[in-house]
């Protein structure tokens, strides 16, 4: 796993977290590092949003579960 697909499923694990306003900056912050602009408004869209990009949690789970 290089670098780039570490810090992408770092940010899908968060993603699911239940609480996310303090790590939402850092979040954008990543993603701009990365050169993502994904526009989110809350963490459900970015889930959907990490998901279509093919983006899973560092243990491998999906963003969005079947049907979402």
């Amino acid at each position: 796993m290089n670098d780039r697909d570490l810090l992408l499923s770092f940010i899908g694990s968060i993603t699911l977290a239940d609480h996310m306003g303090d790590v939402a900056d850092c979040i954008t912050t990543v993603l701009k590092r990365l050169d993502m602009e994904i526009k989110w408004n809350d963490l459900n869209e970015l889930s959907k949003e990490l998901h279509k990009r093919g983006v899973t949690t560092l243990y491998g789970t999906r963003l969005v579960s079947e049907g979402s």
